[in-house]
């Protein structure tokens, strides 16, 4: 039923579509509406009436049937005055007058069987025929693809009260349910639904044109330019047109530029930027900071003087750059930064600003102490240190060691953050130098704290282990590793028969490892000689050659990401592949086969062919990423903000080892227009939570990622567990998952831990997201529970068939005389069967001898006649039947008692196997019931008497279905070949 506040809260919410841009679903305006429009004044204007052509309806009536017939778009169907009752009703959309996609649903309250008939659609009648049956009520609904862009309206003329005041819309109900009232007439019609510009206006308020390099901006600005939508647009569109512009702005690129200037201390100044600069803009050698490239300028210059600040060197960390001077920063001084580049070629406006500097008062201290080798040392400090002041050295039994010489030797630099100690010849091995420094200070003479400081080193020596060469394990189609059993100082020089060395790197994880990368892929038996190498106590190892078995990679690349990206030099729109392996390209291009479709203002235009289109290397260091120039591949069917489905045809693309790429692949795209920056995305924070099992942890990234940052392990650590591979999961709900599985057995503690992620990227973004990590999760150790032991505890033998013994008839004679009263007693010694003998009780009473007074023993079955009634001293016997049944043959068990290395519970019921000799023994099991209950262990039942002869050849349990963990749910290790059982 309409209540009045339903009523005066539709009026209010129209009225407040004159005043506000917010807009509503459209309501039919009808005279009601006017009067209360006029209780605010006769200049107020009601909202537009959105009614729109296009349904058409009939109703059954009672006498007359469908001899009204269709009506349309408002007009009365059925009778009013003449109290004949609706019986059915059919309705329909014009499909000529709106969209294709929509279609129309209803169902009717029936006289008797309510709701029951349920919803129809299109045309399908709803009531009944022939019946007399009254409709009561009615739901309308609209169905399809632009049911969001369209309301229906309807209203009905009711028994004893005429026309509802108010329409119903959208499946509410109209008419009553319960008051067994008639529906006599209906008035249906469409409306167009205004849409809500609140989140289009947000869109567009969300940049800002001053943030972003005017070649972006023109480039978003045309995508703007063609989503210009109203409230006269439908709801549909407005939500495309809204999608479009926030996708654009995925594609800004933000003007770079100085966010802010730092002293950090006495001679160092942190620059941040708002994008990561390039080294390479910075440095004339990036591997040597104390020479700024050509043309830079990194200037810091007192105010009133024109002799800047003598540079020293440069340390870039992406937006950040660190800039060291030789003489203290105080004042005022006029800072002047100009021709920084970031990553992708972009300059950054000169920075010139007057900045003052507070003299630094922070005392630097020692931060570590780091060993070289055995007989060198390395001195962290916080901040540069201007001078070391006086440094004296002594024994732990305070034998002074003298400075240089044979003693210890100092290397230091004025302005270095470091000092190097040398301990010589005088000083044993395992000996323990203890250096105090006095007056240590920065460029702005603050003093070390504490004042003196100590660092103490311990001389190495040749410890008598040789290092040697652990592993040598193939990484990739032209990559291994190499790890040897210690650290040593420097990667030998190696020689690859049948190939040639590209590059060896030091493993930032492990300083054990070192990654060679080579020529030719590697396939089958290699020869690899290694030069000689020291470890850091100074022991050699010779040279020494190694055959190692490579597999050549037999599996084409697959593609696992694509995006759409914008070249920051020329502008243009190119479609990125990233793959699974490094690719060798050859000629290689996207081929005029592929096929697909693009969807363009609600169209879809098939492509059968497009433009044979080059494929590039994105960087010529990175061999997994490829790309293709939209504006060539799309020629003839380029539609910017048109959304692309393509069957690629790649041709000349193949692994490292010559495994062509498998196609076609499938790619799904926006185009935007040429002269759009790069995706910036920033991914956010993930969620991580225990795994599936303790194998396992779950990173949840809010967004879809990039497949090759999101499954590289080394993007990934976990405190205390080794991660040995990465599993992508499909998008899911807009999330998308990986999952660590974590190496068996490495994580040896059940706790929390420090987690960490970084270097991962947003689907299609160029920018690693901000590191994250955590300290919370406790995750449960993965160390699997092993038998210890499992022997037998009992065996209960086999016996034999017992055969059935007939019954037998023996007379019993009482051995007494019976009285009329108390207890008789029956008994004698049954022939039949040796030493059975038989006692039978029973009150006096009627002497009858059944029932539960009667005793058997061993399978003895009694039958005892009727007895007649004896007089008092009388003598009687009574007749005793007695049969022995079969007794069947049994197997025996024999029971295991199996020793675990940690408690353990049987979560489920296991069955095993049972195999003497290898062999299993058939209809022979082993079972174990569930027990919750946590125990070292577990008893297994046989279901058979095994033999010392089964013993002998070897007794073993396996089962495929193993059930018995510890209690943190890690399944039980039996081995490959089962739990051994033996006799003790």
């Amino acid at each position: 039923m309409k209540k009045t506040a339903v009523k005066i809260l539709s009026a209010l919410l129209m009225l407040s579509m004159v005043f506000s841009s917010n807009v509503f679903a459209a309501e039919k305006t009808n005279s009601a509406w006017d009067s209360f429009v006029g209780l605010f004044g006769g200049n107020v204007t009601t909202a537009a009436d959105t009614q729109v052509d296009g349904v058409t309806y009939r109703t059954h009536v009672q006498n007359e049937g469908w001899a009204q017939g269709w009506v349309s778009d408002g007009a009365t169907s059925g009778t009013v005055g003449k109290g004949l009752r609706l019986e059915g009703l059919e309705v329909k959309i014009d499909n000529t007058k709106l969209p294709a996609g929509l279609g129309i649903t209803y169902q009717t309250q029936i006289e008797n069987e309510g709701w029951a008939q349920g919803w129809v659609s299109d045309g399908a009648m709803s009531g009944s025929e022939g019946k007399g049956l009254r409709l009561e009520g009615v739901q309308i609904k609209l169905t399809g693809a632009n049911a969001g862009d369209y309301s229906v309206g309807y209203k009905t003329q009711i028994q004893n009260k005429g026309w509802e005041t108010d329409w119903s819309y959208n499946g509410d109900t109209s008419g009553t349910v319960g008051e067994g009232l008639r529906l006599e007439a209906i008035q249906i019609e469409i409306f167009r639904n205004i849409p809500d510009l609140t989140a289009y206006d947000a869109a567009l308020a969300a940049v800002t044109q001053a943030d972003y390099t005017a070649a972006s901006w023109t480039a978003y600005q045309a995508v703007v330019n063609a989503n210009v939508v109203t409230t006269d647009n439908l709801v549909s569109e407005v939500a495309t047109a809204t999608a479009n512009i926030t996708a654009a702005q995925a594609n800004l690129i933000l003007a770079p530029k100085v966010v802010s200037v730092t002293a950090i201390n006495a001679t160092q100044l942190q620059v941040v930027f708002n994008s990561d600069i390039d080294p390479a803009s910075v440095l004339a050698d990036v591997t040597v900071p104390t020479t700024l490239k050509s043309g830079l300028v990194a200037t810091v210059t007192p105010v009133g003087t024109s002799t800047p600040n003598v540079f020293k060197s440069a340390a870039i960390n992406g937006k950040t750059v660190t800039l060291t001077y030789t003489t203290a920063l105080n004042g005022r001084n006029v800072v002047v930064l100009d021709a920084f580049k970031t990553t992708t070629g972009l300059v950054v406006p000169k920075y010139d600003e007057v900045l003052t500097f507070t003299a630094d008062k922070v005392a630097p201290t020692i931060v570590s102490t780091v060993k070289v080798s055995a007989a060198q040392f390395k001195v962290n400090f916080s901040e540069p240190i201007n001078s070391l002041g006086s440094v004296s050295f002594k024994l732990a039994d305070g034998t002074v060691v003298a400075s240089g010489g044979t003693g210890v030797t100092t290397a230091f630099t004025a302005g270095d953050d470091y000092a190097t100690f040398s301990l010589g010849t005088s000083i044993a091995v395992n000996k323990t130098v203890t250096a105090t420094f006095i007056g240590t200070s920065d460029a702005a003479g603050n003093l070390i704290t504490p004042n003196p400081a100590t660092a103490s080193f311990t001389k190495g020596d040749k410890d008598g282990v040789v290092p040697t060469i652990a592993s040598v394990t193939q990484t990739g189609a032209k990559t291994y590793a190499v790890k040897f059993s210690t650290e040593i100082i420097a990667a030998p020089t190696m020689t690859i028969t049948g190939n040639a060395w590209v590059s060896t790197v030091k493993s930032t994880t492990d300083a054990t490892v070192y990654n060679v990368t080579v020529t030719n892929a590697l396939d089958g038996l290699t020869t690899i000689t290694f030069g000689t190498f020291d470890n850091l106590s100074g022991e050699t190892a010779a040279s020494q050659t190694k055959v190692v078995s490579f597999t050549k990679d037999t599996v084409a690349p697959k593609v696992i990401s694509s995006a759409v990206v914008s070249d920051v030099d020329n502008g243009k729109q190119y479609l990125e592949l990233t793959f699974d392996k490094n690719v060798v390209l050859t000629t290689a291009q996207i081929a005029s086969s592929t096929t697909g479709s693009f969807v363009k203002d609600f169209v879809t235009t098939p492509i059968t062919t497009v433009t044979n289109t080059p494929l590039t290397f994105k960087t010529s260091t990175v061999k997994t990423v490829v790309r293709a120039e939209l504006a060539t591949l799309l020629t003839g069917k380029d539609n910017a903000t048109a959304v692309y489905t393509l069957a690629l045809q790649l041709n000349g693309v193949a692994s490292e080892a010559g495994v062509a790429f498998v196609n076609p692949t499938s790619v799904t795209f926006t185009r935007g227009t040429d002269g759009s920056g790069t995706n910036t995305t920033v991914l956010g924070a993930p969620t991580i939570t225990q795994g599936s099992d303790n194998n396992k942890v779950n990173v949840q990234f809010p967004a879809a990622v990039d497949g090759a940052s999101a499954t590289t392990v080394a993007n990934y650590s976990v405190g205390g567990a080794t991660i040995e591979s990465v599993t992508l999961q499909p998008v899911s709900g807009g999330t998308q998952t990986v999952v660590l599985n974590l190496v068996a057995g490495s994580n040896t503690f059940t706790g929390v831990r420090n987690i960490s992620v970084a270097n991962v990227k947003a689907l299609g973004s160029t920018v690693t997201m901000v590191p994250y990590s955590i300290n919370s999760l406790s995750l449960n150790e993965n160390i699997k529970p092993t038998v210890t032991s499992a022997k037998v505890a009992s065996v209960t033998p086999a016996t034999a068939l017992i055969p059935a013994v007939p019954a037998t008839t023996s007379a019993v004679t009482p051995g007494g005389t019976n009285t009329a009263t108390g207890t008789v007693t029956v008994s004698g010694t049954y022939t039949g069967i040796t030493d059975k003998t038989i006692t039978l009780q029973k009150t006096a009473t009627g002497y009858s001898f059944g029932g539960a007074d009667m005793l058997t023993t061993e399978g003895l079955t009694f039958n005892v006649g009727s007895v007649v009634s004896p007089a008092t001293g009388d003598t009687w016997s009574v007749n005793v039947t007695a049969a022995i049944a079969e007794v069947p043959a049994t197997t025996g068990t024999t029971l295991v008692t199996v020793t675990y290395s940690e408690p353990v519970v049987v979560t489920a019921s296991t069955n095993y196997t049972v195999n003497v000799g290898g062999v299993a023994l058939v209809g022979t099991t082993g079972s174990v019931t569930a027990n919750a209950t946590p125990s070292t262990t577990v008893t297994v039942t046989i279901n058979k008497e095994l033999t010392a002869a089964n013993f002998t050849s070897g007794v073993t349990l396996t089962s495929t279905d193993y059930k018995i963990a510890d209690v943190v749910g890690n399944i039980a290790d039996i081995g490959t070949g089962g739990i051994a059982v033996t006799l003790n």
